[in-house]
């Protein structure tokens, strides 16, 4: 059945967020024909009251040409009494982000962390596979979807966050941004070398429940010392990266980890995401090969825990 741009369509039953600018809502669309229902998630957006409506138009139309398991695709769009609708496939109510605040503020366990990162790098590879850029990825843009119990990665438009002061950096912090759009402030230099960048801060994010620093000068402690305990070679000849371990920095004196120390496979996934040189930064089909990724976990109800806290 074909979704419909008649608004009179859709039954929207519950608001999951309700925002200054948007409000999203659980819904059905209802056939006229034959009464027949699909499920969906309709995003509203107040055209006058939303700052970067050109911008959240150029994605849905980006965001509609993706058939792929692990991205939010979009059904379909239109304007009605001045509000945008945006009809997407049903997601859980609340972003990674959100359930991390609430649930696990201390970070996810590494069998969770693999569970994102697996389908998150599944996406952004399908992406620049296609020569594009998701240039906004953080944890706030991860959904679930409980029916494929696949991870959804959404592009920064149709998310529930509002719009960022500093739109530049999108979900992080400006001294997070990577080293070569410091000075880049058109946004011109970005780049699947800087999608893989924050790739790696959303791994942070993932193992800390933040990012465990508070300014730029820690953030470049926190940034060399991944790279001397976890620093990734490319081997000759090969498309693989492997782990060596190189320095004695401990990681407790540099940063707030609260105690927590990284995994190594873990630690060579951030290295690997996290070098300085864009030209030495881990492609994501490179990233797909890492020792993190063929690692294999047993039962774990930590999984269980996210899952069950995502849904409800």
């Amino acid at each position: 059945m074909a979704i419909s741009q008649d608004p009179n369509q859709y039954q929207l039953i519950s608001s999951s967020t309700n925002k200054s600018t948007s409000t999203t809502f659980k819904a059905n669309h209802v056939s006229p024909s034959d009464g027949s229902i699909i499920p969906v998630t309709v995003k509203i957006l107040d055209t006058y009251k939303y700052k970067f409506i050109f911008s959240v138009t150029s994605e849905i139309h980006e965001a509609e040409t993706y058939k792929h398991e692990n991205i939010v695709n979009v059904h379909c769009s239109f304007t009605f009494n001045d509000h945008l609708w945006i009809i997407m496939p049903p997601l859980s109510r609340l972003s990674l982000r959100s359930i991390i605040r609430s649930s696990f503020p201390n970070g996810l366990s590494e069998v969770s962390i693999f569970f994102v990162l697996k389908d998150t790098l599944e996406a952004l590879n399908h992406m620049h596979a296609t020569n594009k850029l998701h240039q906004n990825l953080d944890v706030g843009c991860i959904f679930f979807d409980s029916d494929s119990k696949f991870i959804k990665v959404a592009l920064r438009s149709l998310t529930c966050e509002e719009s960022y002061s500093d739109e530049f950096s999108g979900g992080y912090p400006s001294w997070t941004v990577a080293p070569e759009l410091t000075f880049d402030r058109t946004k011109r230099l970005r780049s699947k070398e800087s999608d893989v960048w924050m790739l790696g801060l959303l791994a942070l994010e993932l193992f800390y429940g933040r990012i465990p620093v508070s300014d730029f000068e820690e953030f470049k402690v926190l940034v060399l010392a991944i790279d001397d305990e976890f620093g990734a070679v490319k081997r000759k000849g090969k498309n693989r990266w492997v782990l060596r371990k190189q320095g004695k920095l401990g990681f407790g004196s540099c940063f707030r980890g609260g105690g927590k120390k990284i995994p190594e496979a873990l630690g060579g996934f951030m290295a690997a995401c996290l070098s300085r040189d864009p030209e030495k930064r881990a492609t994501t089909g490179m990233l797909m090969k890492c020792e993190f990724l063929k690692k294999r976990f047993g039962g774990d109800k930590s999984l269980a825990k996210l899952l069950k806290a995502w849904t409800n």
